[in-house]
């Protein structure tokens, strides 16, 4: 779905599922837990579809509301609980992610116009472009900081990156946790 759109992709504040991969070109590692942070980033979108996650359930009160207003929300969950629970969705589809995906995806593209479909091709194009950027930048900064100490996470965990054999891929829950989308690549 994020490559026929050409939509970024954001893990769940709180992840309890490794459903997207960390290396994809389209992922935004995961979403932040402050909510005027993630007004900023959601602002930035007209649609939010959630697969599978829990929609931003938050610890902590804020001022500020996380959601925007006009920002329309498709929700597909295979837990009815879920779906509707923190914000009203437009859609709201029970379904086991896996093995619907597909077929909507199917859907989709089979109703986008060439326009459509080429207007998506460029987001994709772009959205890698700018995420490979930032990536490669965290990776610069990781390495600026290998010599300090104490030593910086972020050049810890690139270090691991590096001593991994090219081509085998570690366990991407603890990058998660750390907020480093895609900078820990066996071998890059």
């Amino acid at each position: 779905m994020a490559e026929l759109l050409g939509a970024p992709v954001w893990a769940e504040g709180v992840p309890s599922t490794a459903a997207f991969p960390a290396s994809h070109p389209l992922f935004r590692g995961a979403m932040t837990r402050v909510q005027t942070v993630m007004r900023d980033v959601l602002r930035q979108h007209d649609l939010l579809f959630s697969v599978g996650g829990d929609l931003f359930t938050l610890s902590l009160p804020s001022e500020t509301e996380a959601m925007p207003e006009d920002l329309q929300i498709i929700q597909l969950d295979n837990d009815a609980w879920e779906l509707g629970k923190n914000y009203p969705a437009k859609v709201a589809i029970l379904g086991d992610p896996k093995a619907s995906l597909p077929d909507l995806v199917a859907a989709i593209a089979e109703r986008m116009s060439p326009a459509q479909k080429a207007r998506a091709g460029e987001r994709f194009a772009a959205m890698r472009r700018t995420i490979a950027a930032q990536r490669a930048e965290l990776v610069a900064t990781a390495r600026a900081e290998r010599d300090r100490q104490p030593i910086r996470p972020l050049a810890l965990l690139q270090a691991i990156g590096e001593a991994l054999a090219p081509g085998r891929r570690a366990d991407r829950r603890w990058q998660r946790n750390v907020h480093l989308p895609g900078t820990v690549d066996g071998g890059a």
